[in-house]
């Protein structure tokens, strides 16, 4: 019998036809994925370290501390007794310098300030990714614990936009006794769906509303109404997740800083004041 008129012949044909074309659309979709991976936005654009610039000379009074991961520029307290202090992360765009004026806000409350430096920005060794970050952060936390003027007890994380997704996941990694995000996405997986870009090609998730879940230290939230570049939907998504968080919302955007400093500092005072009660 002519093989070509044989059904189980063709059945045969067919099925490793499809099996070729299977392996083809796998491959095809190997390539689109690592072309993704590699062209991804989230490297470029959520770490563009070279526009932050370099980090000027830190001035009197300011200790640099270097650890294995990074650079941390600490504010002492002048009080003779370990107090509580306050870790500062600064948005993408920016570097240690950025947030020194916050810090002083801070260190006049009679704080102790821990700045701390991503890898690759200002100048330092390294690239920014999630996991650097994280470990920078780690390790900063580690060092100022050990410190003689704090209180290892009452250590608490402030973080601005990409600061807010590295201070939830030291959240997540280190006991903290209060933490505020300020203009900070739930998780950059939904900004990329916001985007429309898929989900799966963010390489740094900063899965920020998980580590909310579980976080039961006082949180404070803060947005501006305005913004554009991260809306406000992704702090009342995270006050929604978190509903013992205190949650404020201001005029302005993004950038602008907050339009209301007096209701600004105002939440600031009364978290770190539940967080580091004795």
């Amino acid at each position: 019998m002519d093989s070509t008129s044989n059904p189980l012949s063709r059945g045969r044909r067919l099925a490793r036809t499809f099996a070729r074309l299977g392996v083809i659309a796998a491959a095809m979709g190997a390539i689109v994925l690592a072309i993704g991976l590699i062209f991804s936005p989230d490297r470029a654009m959520i770490f563009p370290a070279s526009i932050a610039g370099p980090l000027p000379p830190p001035p009197k009074g300011v200790e640099i501390i270097q650890t294995e991961a990074g650079v941390v520029w600490l504010l002492s307290s002048d009080s003779e007794e370990p107090t509580p202090a306050v870790m500062l992360f600064h948005g993408n765009g920016e570097n240690i310098a950025s947030t020194l004026s916050t810090a002083k806000v801070y260190q006049s409350r009679g704080l102790a300030v821990a700045l701390v430096e991503y890898p690759g920005y200002g100048g330092t060794p390294g690239k920014p990714t999630q996991a650097s970050v994280t470990e920078a952060a780690v390790t900063a936390y580690d060092a100022l614990k050990a410190r003689d003027g704090v209180d290892p007890d009452r250590i608490v994380a402030h973080g601005f936009s990409l600061g807010g997704g590295v201070a939830a996941q030291l959240a997540e990694r280190r006991p903290l006794a209060g933490l505020i995000l300020e203009s900070t996405f739930s998780s950059l997986t939904a900004m990329y769906r916001s985007m429309r870009i898929p989900g799966f090609l963010c390489r740094d998730p900063f899965r920020t509303d998980l580590v909310l879940a579980k976080f039961e230290r006082p949180m404070l939230l803060m947005h501006g109404r305005l913004d554009t570049i991260v809306p406000p939907v992704h702090s009342q998504r995270l006050h929604e997740i978190a509903p013992d968080s205190v949650y404020l919302e201001m005029d302005g955007g993004h950038n602008d800083g907050p339009s209301d400093p007096n209701a600004y500092w105002q939440a600031i005072d009364d978290l770190i004041a539940r967080s580091t009660a004795k």
